[in-house]
């Protein structure tokens, strides 16, 4: 256990020393170290985040030193006793002590009674800990027991078993992962495979289908190669409109002929050819009027 080394007078805990301490059971959780005053009520100050220890983690531990068990606890009481907010206990082969962050002036203000700091004023602040399960707590209070050689040796065992789970699955989480990132790896190229067989299949198609147009351009007459490009040129209007709307612009003049019998084929085939109406206002009879415009052309033509 260690003290500050410009407190004096604590010669016996600066002979005590802690080895590492290893977890034989436990966790770890993150809170907040709040300061307080004991007597002012400013409020919390801006909170340190914390790593602490969970309540009832057991860990195994040596102290090496020339002292007894007994002088050991002998001097822990010591230093707890008379102390405001001390808590501590001891029997045959245990005792509690504070240790720890905060184990230091913060611990030992009594109420600002006992300590000054260097204007030679007393301190009255002190911190605590809160965290999702944890409200106002002190920090660093633990039990210190002693146990036999047989029960360190079990206790080391034990944290050596719990180690090689832990390598265990770790391991076998960074294979998991490693497969997790092969079979990405494969999923992405499926995907990228699919993706340039599809504009492959595209890229053939547009092909095939350049190749049909060309091939039906290539059988077509001169009219019927004009009337394909107005409708290519057109794609929303029907095809009957497209040439009649050529014609009578004079885009077809050197095969009106051609083109006017072509559409009246068409309008037939479409039941658009009407030579007569029973409307009441033939103006409004599209077909019968496109009709009688197309019999004045060919009359013409003729």
């Amino acid at each position: 256990i260690y003290a500050k080394p410009e407190v004096a007078s604590n010669e016996e805990r600066q002979q005590l020393i802690i080895s590492d301490a290893l977890l034989v059971n436990g966790d770890v959780e993150i809170g907040f170290s709040y300061r307080k005053h004991r007597v002012k009520n400013n409020g919390n100050k801006i909170p340190q985040m914390l790593e602490v220890i969970k309540p009832h983690s057991t860990f195994v531990l040596t102290i090496k030193t020339k002292y007894s068990f007994e002088e050991i606890q002998k001097f822990m009481k010591k230093y707890h006793d008379n102390r405001a907010n001390s808590i501590y206990k001891e029997d045959e082969k245990s005792f509690i002590a504070r240790i720890g962050k905060y184990v230091g002036m913060e611990y030992m203000v009594d109420n600002g009674k006992n300590l000054r700091n260097r204007f030679g004023k007393p301190l009255a602040t002190y911190s605590i800990y809160n965290s999702d399960k944890l409200k106002d707590v002190m920090f660093g209070w633990v039990k210190l027991e002693l146990i036999d050689e047989d029960s360190y040796k079990n206790c080391l065992s034990k944290i050596k078993t719990q180690e090689q789970e832990y390598y265990k699955t770790k391991e076998k989480r960074q294979e998991n992962i490693i497969k997790g990132i092969k079979l990405l790896e494969q999923k992405a190229r499926q995907k990228a495979l699919e993706k340039q067989r599809e504009l492959e299949e595209e890229k053939r198609k547009a092909l095939e289908k350049k190749a049909k147009e060309e091939a039906k351009l290539a059988s077509m007459s001169p009219l019927e190669r004009k009337i394909e490009e107005f409708i290519q040129e057109n794609p929303n209007m029907p095809k009957n409109t497209v040439l009649f709307n050529s014609i009578k612009d004079r885009k077809l003049d050197e095969y009106k002929f051609e083109a006017l019998k072509l559409l009246k084929e068409l309008m037939i085939k479409q039941k658009e050819w009407k030579e007569t109406t029973k409307a009441k206002k033939p103006e409004k009879d599209k077909n019968f009027k496109r009709t009688q415009e197309v019999i004045k052309m060919l009359k013409e033509v003729k």
